[in-house]
């Protein structure tokens, strides 16, 4: 009998006789993720060389992650639409092949405008479901543990960053840039289409119960807005309050949160690190984001979404400031870590309040939209942080600067309530 035919478990059962598919799920997420994110975020190890082979300087070497940055986000978008429509593992899949392709051109590169293209439009096209689809797909395959769930999902840019920083390094070393290019753009399209093979949309589609469902847990985790029978279609969530606090709070915070990932090496740099102990602070960042991922995630199960996102935005604003004044290479490894931390406890509480707000049967598109948005206003902090290093000398201020943002960003977190559609009473 095909899996769709299964009658569901009776109210309150719960899928304790074997492991329950929606960790499948999420450990199928963490592949994708870690591969996905560690090839497009080793950028920064390969374009110096490319620069230095071509004779361009790093602002137009470098320019291709900004505008990577935007075409990943907007491409989130239809991304999102084609999980809803047509299921994670098609659109996961089709862009796995994409960016595996983009990464693979990338041998083929010999004046600048084809990194714009390679990278910065046909991988960074692919990028695009290596996030929200995830996201949005194990939101589904859980009702309790969601925030932990989605924290092990979302490792991929903290573990990605900690792994293939010093893998992509060490190929390069061996083999050339290029080569390098050909095998991550060959192994990372294999890879991302066999995790890609293991998402499923929906627990209804094995026969099977949300992770938790019946359960005392489910009764308090369950989204606000499916609890009372409305799940939200986008046109009804972008007429509530919450959809525009979400899109201003986490934009706002990405355009902080990505200098340390562009901008972090080279400011050990002007600390005083070496060139190995900069690369260092970098994994450290990484590893610091996979922490907080982890255990801000199974925080936000405990005190909920919007708490969790404030002590996480609490410790990275607290590690921003304090970077201005660090001296010594182990002051500032300790900060890496706790400025990681911070960024990554907030990462899974931008997918989790989501949820809670809108509901589960239009997730992938609304978070697409949103995605979008927190990317195209994000793409601005790293270029803004190379200007004020380029015109004052050091990133003092550019850091203060970003910790006033994630101030902002807090206040407007606090600011959130249950969404209402324009129209309902308040």
């Amino acid at each position: 009998m095909p899996s769709e035919a299964r009658s569901l478990p009776r109210e309150g059962q719960r899928d304790t006789a074997r492991l329950h598919y929606g960790w499948v799920i999420t450990i199928a997420a963490f592949v994708v993720s870690t591969v996905a994110y560690g090839i497009f975020y080793s950028f920064g190890i390969f374009f110096p060389h490319i620069a230095a082979e071509h004779g361009w300087s790093y602002a137009e070497a470098a320019g291709a992650f900004s505008v990577a940055i935007v075409t990943y986000g907007f491409f989130a978008i239809p991304m999102g639409w084609a999980s809803d429509r047509y299921g994670p593992r098609v659109a996961v899949g089709v862009g796995g092949l994409i960016f595996g392709l983009g990464i693979f051109l990338g041998s083929q590169v010999r004046e600048v405008w084809h990194l714009y293209v390679v990278y910065g439009l046909v991988a960074a096209l692919g990028m695009g479901a290596a996030y929200v689809p995830l996201m949005s797909t194990v939101s589904r395959w859980f009702v309790a543990r969601r925030g932990i769930a989605l924290g092990i999902a979302g490792l991929g840019s903290g573990t990605g960053t900690f792994l293939f920083t010093p893998l992509m390094g060490q190929l390069i070393a061996i083999t050339g840039w290029r080569q390098s290019y050909v095998i991550a753009g060959i192994g990372g399209a294999v890879l991302l289409v066999a995790a890609a093979a293991f998402l499923i949309r929906d627990p209804q589609s094995k026969g099977m119960r949300p992770y938790g469902a019946g359960t005392q847990a489910a009764t308090k985790a369950l989204p606000k807005p499916a609890a009372r029978g409305r799940d939200l279609t986008l046109s009804q969530a972008m007429r509530t309050e919450a959809f525009w606090i979400l899109q201003l709070a986490f934009a706002i915070w990405w355009v902080s949160s990505l200098i340390p990932y562009i901008h972090g090496a080279s400011y050990a740099r002007d600390k005083g690190a070496s060139p190995v102990e900069a690369a260092i602070w970098l994994s450290l960042f990484g590893l610091g984001i996979s922490l907080g991922k982890v255990v801000m995630g199974a925080v936000a199960d405990h005190i909920g979404s919007k708490a969790a996102w404030s002590i996480s935005l609490i410790i990275q604003i607290a590690g921003m400031l304090l970077l201005v004044p660090a001296q010594g290479v182990v002051v500032l490894y300790l900060l890496a870590l706790v400025i990681g931390l911070g960024y990554g406890g907030g990462s899974p509480q931008f997918t989790n309040l989501t949820a809670e707000q809108f509901g589960l049967s239009s997730m992938g598109t609304i978070y697409g939209i949103l995605f979008f948005g927190v990317s195209v206003l994000g793409a601005v902090g790293p270029v803004g942080a190379g200007f004020i290093r380029d015109t004052a000398g050091d990133y003092g201020l550019a850091y203060v600067g970003g910790a006033a943002i994630l101030a902002l960003s807090l206040m407007l977190n606090l600011m959130l309530r249950s969404p209402r559609p324009a129209g309902e009473s308040q």
